[in-house]
């Protein structure tokens, strides 16, 4: 949504009209900019309906491109395009990961009525070309953008933040950010944080998000009684400036398409380490030592410590090269240009 909503808000500012389309659920991350027209279509209670619904706004707003997001919108769109032809269909995947076999072939099979796939890291891109759900010739990659202006390093905010939850000079922050989703695997990120709390006595958790496995998380954190060193703060709209407060982030995801709370912390000039999935790997490089192999909790273990105790040479090195690989990257900018020359061809 965060994706969207920012594509959004730039092509506004760039003088294009733009109207937001959503399948299900209520909006809750939205453009910042008014300008931009939000439909929501309710494809849960009534699939026919939702498509009857957008072909009419098809044909009022006669769109130059459509460009889909997610499996179901991508799926959605391809076919609306049968029942009402548009010039241009752009669909992304955010994920190396769309689902079964039976998902993969309904991919295969709709993937002509699309003017071009994209996707969001090169790794994913490849794995769905793998498994043959596009043609190699008629996919990209256009990376996830982060508004370097917006994530960047306020010490006033880490300051300000810090007072607010009770920090003091000496404790060390940790901050996962992501729904409760299985994709995330919060399970590892808490026998994780168990394992450090013996060796960091000063060393907390916090855990932006909300979800589905809200309940088994809290059940977990309960089971270690780690009620007060993990605190679940749900959804945010603060996420800069809790980025400030922390002082490492940690993603333990099994599977990313791009993972961009992994850019914007190091927009932030964050120490940082992550999983080694497809979407982290195109952000820090095949043979960064920030990757941890996916559910390797004494690696990840031995790898914050170290980072924890680095001296403050060492800290600020990394954290500006981290800010410099967002910048020279995955800025707002550079990706926005690359989203232009693909909506004008």
């Amino acid at each position: 949504e965060k994706v969207i909503t920012s594509l959004a808000d730039n092509m506004v500012d760039l003088g294009h009209e733009v109207t937001l389309v959503y399948m299900v659920g209520k909006a809750i991350v939205l453009p910042a900019t008014n300008k931009v027209d939000i439909i929501f279509l309710d494809f849960k209670k009534n699939p026919i309906s939702a498509l009857v619904k957008f072909i009419r706004i098809l044909k009022l707003k006669r769109p130059d491109v459509v460009h889909s997001n997610m499996y179901h919108a991508n799926i959605f769109a391809r076919i609306s395009r049968i029942f009402n032809p548009f010039p241009r269909l752009i669909s992304t995947s955010h994920s190396d990961f769309e689902g079964g076999r039976i998902r993969m072939f309904i991919y295969a099979l709709t993937s002509p009525l699309a003017t071009i796939s994209t996707n969001v890291s090169e790794q994913a891109k490849n794995k769905l070309v793998a498994a043959g759900a596009v043609n190699p010739n008629k996919i990209l990659v256009v990376n996830n953008s982060v508004d370097i202006n917006k994530f960047k390093k306020n010490d006033e905010y880490r300051v300000q933040y810090r007072e607010q939850f009770n920090l003091k000079a000496d404790d060390i922050c940790l901050l996962a950010v992501g729904r409760f989703h299985p994709a995330k695997d919060y399970s590892t990120l808490i026998r994780i944080f168990n394992q450090l709390r013996y060796k960091e006595k000063n060393i907390k958790l916090f855990i932006v998000g909300d979800g589905e496995l809200r309940a088994s998380i809290e059940a977990k954190i309960k089971t270690f009684a780690l009620e007060d060193k993990v605190i679940l703060l749900g959804i945010r709209q603060d996420i800069p400036q809790l980025m400030n407060m922390c002082d490492i982030f940690i993603s333990t995801s099994a599977w990313e398409g791009f993972g961009l709370v992994l850019a914007e912390a190091m927009a932030c000039s964050k120490r940082v380490i992550v999983s080694k999935n497809a979407g982290f790997r195109e952000i820090l490089g095949e043979d960064s030592e920030y990757l941890i192999e996916t559910g390797n909790i004494n690696e990840f273990c031995k790898a914050i410590e170290s980072l924890i105790h680095l001296d403050q040479e060492q800290v600020k090195f990394i954290e500006d090269e981290n800010r410099k690989i967002i910048e020279n990257r995955f800025s707002s900018e550079i990706i926005i240009s690359k989203w232009l020359q693909l909506y004008e061809k």
